[in-house]
Protein backbone atom coordinates (compact mmCIF):
# COMPACT_ATOMS: atom_id res chain seq x y z
CA UNK A 1 0.00 0.00 0.00
CA UNK A 2 2.82 2.34 0.83
CA UNK A 3 4.44 1.69 -2.52
CA UNK A 4 1.23 2.51 -4.32
CA UNK A 5 0.93 5.84 -2.50
CA UNK A 6 4.47 6.73 -3.40
CA UNK A 7 3.81 5.93 -7.02
CA UNK A 8 0.66 8.07 -6.95
CA UNK A 9 2.55 10.98 -5.38
CA UNK A 10 5.34 10.67 -7.94
CA UNK A 11 2.89 10.75 -10.81
CA UNK A 12 1.19 13.83 -9.36
CA UNK A 13 4.44 15.66 -9.03
CA UNK A 14 5.38 14.70 -12.56
CA UNK A 15 2.06 15.95 -13.89
CA UNK A 16 2.36 19.22 -12.00
CA UNK A 17 5.86 19.70 -13.37
CA UNK A 18 4.71 18.93 -16.86
CA UNK A 19 1.80 21.33 -16.57
CA UNK A 20 4.09 24.04 -15.19
CA UNK A 21 6.50 23.51 -18.02
CA UNK A 22 3.71 23.70 -20.52
CA UNK A 23 2.41 26.92 -18.98
CA UNK A 24 5.90 28.42 -19.08
CA UNK A 25 6.39 27.41 -22.69
CA UNK A 26 3.00 28.77 -23.72
CA UNK A 27 3.59 32.02 -21.81
CA UNK A 28 7.03 32.40 -23.34
CA UNK A 29 5.57 31.83 -26.78
CA UNK A 30 2.85 34.38 -26.17
CA UNK A 31 5.39 36.88 -24.85
CA UNK A 32 7.70 36.24 -27.82
CA UNK A 33 4.83 36.62 -30.26
CA UNK A 34 3.62 39.85 -28.67
CA UNK A 35 7.05 41.40 -28.36
CA UNK A 36 8.06 40.25 -31.84
CA UNK A 37 4.88 41.81 -33.31
CA UNK A 38 5.65 45.13 -31.60
CA UNK A 39 9.20 44.97 -32.81
CA UNK A 40 7.96 44.34 -36.36
CA UNK A 41 5.62 47.33 -36.11
CA UNK A 42 8.39 49.59 -34.81
CA UNK A 43 10.77 48.38 -37.50
CA UNK A 44 8.11 48.82 -40.17
CA UNK A 45 7.46 52.43 -39.03
CA UNK A 46 11.18 53.25 -39.14
CA UNK A 47 11.51 51.76 -42.62
CA UNK A 48 8.52 53.77 -43.83
CA UNK A 49 9.95 56.98 -42.38
CA UNK A 50 13.28 56.41 -44.10
CA UNK A 51 11.54 55.57 -47.36
CA UNK A 52 9.42 58.74 -47.21
CA UNK A 53 12.52 60.86 -46.75
CA UNK A 54 14.22 59.29 -49.76
CA UNK A 55 11.20 59.24 -52.05
CA UNK A 56 11.29 61.79 -54.96
CA UNK A 57 8.88 64.70 -54.68
CA UNK A 58 5.45 63.94 -56.12
CA UNK A 59 2.81 66.28 -57.41
CA UNK A 60 1.08 66.18 -54.05
CA UNK A 61 4.30 67.03 -52.25
CA UNK A 62 5.20 69.84 -54.57
CA UNK A 63 1.74 71.25 -55.23
CA UNK A 64 1.86 73.38 -52.12
CA UNK A 65 5.32 74.66 -52.87
CA UNK A 66 5.73 77.94 -54.73
CA UNK A 67 7.35 77.57 -58.14
CA UNK A 68 10.84 78.92 -58.35
CA UNK A 69 10.84 82.31 -60.00
CA UNK A 70 13.37 82.85 -62.71
CA UNK A 71 14.28 86.18 -64.22
CA UNK A 72 14.53 86.20 -67.99
CA UNK A 73 16.71 89.03 -69.28
CA UNK A 74 14.67 91.36 -71.39
CA UNK A 75 15.71 91.99 -74.94
CA UNK A 76 15.42 95.36 -76.50
CA UNK A 77 13.01 95.20 -79.35
CA UNK A 78 14.75 96.34 -82.50
CA UNK A 79 12.30 97.47 -85.03
CA UNK A 80 13.66 97.17 -88.47
CA UNK A 81 12.32 99.80 -90.78
CA UNK A 82 12.78 99.76 -94.49
CA UNK A 83 14.45 102.75 -96.03
CA UNK A 84 11.82 105.14 -97.33
CA UNK A 85 12.51 106.62 -100.73
CA UNK A 86 12.29 110.38 -100.62
CA UNK A 87 13.56 113.12 -102.87
CA UNK A 88 16.09 115.58 -101.43
CA UNK A 89 14.80 118.95 -100.31
CA UNK A 90 16.81 121.93 -101.50
CA UNK A 91 19.78 119.91 -102.77
CA UNK A 92 22.77 122.13 -103.47
CA UNK A 93 24.52 121.36 -106.73
CA UNK A 94 27.38 122.44 -108.92
CA UNK A 95 26.35 120.87 -112.21
CA UNK A 96 27.96 122.48 -115.23
CA UNK A 97 27.28 122.28 -118.92
CA UNK A 98 28.72 123.93 -122.04
CA UNK A 99 28.21 124.22 -125.77
CA UNK A 100 30.65 124.64 -128.70
CA UNK A 101 29.22 128.08 -129.45
CA UNK A 102 30.67 129.36 -126.17
CA UNK A 103 27.56 129.07 -123.97
CA UNK A 104 28.27 128.10 -120.35
CA UNK A 105 25.66 127.00 -117.85
CA UNK A 106 25.56 125.93 -114.19
CA UNK A 107 22.83 124.45 -112.00
CA UNK A 108 23.26 125.37 -108.33
CA UNK A 109 20.18 123.91 -106.65
CA UNK A 110 17.17 121.65 -107.12
CA UNK A 111 14.06 121.43 -104.95
CA UNK A 112 10.88 119.38 -105.09
CA UNK A 113 7.28 120.02 -104.17
CA UNK A 114 4.42 117.54 -104.33
CA UNK A 115 3.74 118.49 -107.93
CA UNK A 116 6.89 120.01 -109.39
CA UNK A 117 10.65 120.27 -109.52
CA UNK A 118 12.37 123.65 -109.24
CA UNK A 119 15.83 124.14 -110.74
CA UNK A 120 18.00 127.13 -109.94
CA UNK A 121 20.23 127.80 -112.93
CA UNK A 122 22.37 130.46 -114.61
CA UNK A 123 23.48 130.46 -118.26
CA UNK A 124 25.98 132.83 -119.89
CA UNK A 125 25.93 133.47 -123.64
CA UNK A 126 29.54 133.44 -124.81
CA UNK A 127 28.73 133.69 -128.51
CA UNK A 128 28.31 136.76 -130.73
CA UNK A 129 24.65 136.03 -131.40
CA UNK A 130 21.49 135.95 -129.32
CA UNK A 131 20.64 132.44 -128.27
CA UNK A 132 17.48 130.72 -127.09
CA UNK A 133 17.29 127.92 -124.51
CA UNK A 134 13.59 127.13 -125.05
CA UNK A 135 13.03 127.60 -128.78
CA UNK A 136 9.37 128.14 -129.72
CA UNK A 137 8.48 127.85 -126.05
CA UNK A 138 8.77 124.06 -125.90
CA UNK A 139 12.40 123.01 -125.93
CA UNK A 140 13.56 122.75 -122.28
CA UNK A 141 12.69 119.52 -120.41
CA UNK A 142 13.60 117.36 -117.43
CA UNK A 143 13.91 113.61 -118.04
CA UNK A 144 14.39 111.22 -115.11
CA UNK A 145 16.16 107.88 -115.10
CA UNK A 146 12.75 106.18 -115.30
CA UNK A 147 12.23 107.89 -118.68
CA UNK A 148 9.54 110.23 -117.42
CA UNK A 149 9.56 113.68 -119.03
CA UNK A 150 8.59 117.00 -117.45
CA UNK A 151 8.23 120.13 -119.58
CA UNK A 152 9.23 123.60 -118.45
CA UNK A 153 6.52 125.94 -117.19
CA UNK A 154 7.08 128.64 -119.78
CA UNK A 155 7.66 132.13 -118.32
CA UNK A 156 5.33 134.69 -119.87
CA UNK A 157 7.89 137.49 -120.04
CA UNK A 158 10.52 135.46 -121.91
CA UNK A 159 8.97 132.24 -123.27
CA UNK A 160 11.95 131.37 -125.53
CA UNK A 161 14.52 132.15 -122.81
CA UNK A 162 16.51 134.51 -125.02
CA UNK A 163 20.00 135.52 -123.86
CA UNK A 164 21.83 138.40 -125.46
CA UNK A 165 25.53 138.03 -126.33
CA UNK A 166 27.81 138.38 -123.34
CA UNK A 167 24.96 138.35 -120.81
CA UNK A 168 23.82 135.89 -118.18
CA UNK A 169 20.33 134.56 -117.53
CA UNK A 170 19.63 133.58 -113.93
CA UNK A 171 16.46 132.23 -112.40
CA UNK A 172 14.43 129.38 -110.98
CA UNK A 173 12.91 127.16 -113.63
CA UNK A 174 9.78 125.20 -112.73
CA UNK A 175 8.93 121.78 -114.21
CA UNK A 176 5.38 120.74 -113.26
CA UNK A 177 4.73 117.10 -112.50
CA UNK A 178 5.08 114.70 -109.59
CA UNK A 179 8.61 113.32 -109.60
CA UNK A 180 8.78 109.68 -108.53
CA UNK A 181 10.56 109.07 -105.19
CA UNK A 182 12.39 106.24 -106.95
CA UNK A 183 14.18 108.73 -109.18
CA UNK A 184 17.95 108.64 -108.75
CA UNK A 185 18.97 111.18 -111.40
CA UNK A 186 17.64 113.72 -113.87
CA UNK A 187 18.77 115.27 -117.13
CA UNK A 188 17.91 118.88 -117.87
CA UNK A 189 18.06 119.48 -121.61
CA UNK A 190 17.83 122.79 -123.43
CA UNK A 191 16.25 122.80 -126.90
CA UNK A 192 15.62 119.07 -126.72
CA UNK A 193 13.71 118.93 -130.04
CA UNK A 194 15.36 121.60 -132.17
CA UNK A 195 18.77 122.18 -130.64
CA UNK A 196 22.11 121.44 -132.23
CA UNK A 197 25.81 121.20 -131.42
CA UNK A 198 27.12 123.47 -134.18
CA UNK A 199 29.59 126.23 -133.26
CA UNK A 200 27.28 128.94 -134.61
CA UNK A 201 24.04 127.42 -133.30
CA UNK A 202 21.63 129.94 -131.80
CA UNK A 203 19.49 127.20 -130.24
CA UNK A 204 22.17 125.24 -128.41
CA UNK A 205 21.34 121.83 -127.04
CA UNK A 206 22.97 121.47 -123.63
CA UNK A 207 22.53 118.50 -121.31
CA UNK A 208 22.96 118.86 -117.55
CA UNK A 209 23.19 115.64 -115.56
CA UNK A 210 21.67 116.03 -112.07
CA UNK A 211 22.42 113.26 -109.52
CA UNK A 212 19.86 112.91 -106.74
CA UNK A 213 21.02 109.81 -104.85
CA UNK A 214 24.41 108.27 -104.40
CA UNK A 215 23.13 104.66 -104.43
Amino acid sequence: MAENNQKKNGCGVFLLGAMFSAVVIVGAGIWFFVTNRQAQQILSQQVNQIAEKNLPATDENTSSQKPQETTVPSKTNVVKTSKINTLPTGKTLNVQGSHPNGTQGRITKISFTKNSAIVKMEVTNGSKNTIELNHQGKGMVLIDDLNNQYKLAVPTDNPDLEILPGTTLKGEFIFPGKISPETKSLNLITNDKFGGNEDLSQIPKIIFFIPLKEN
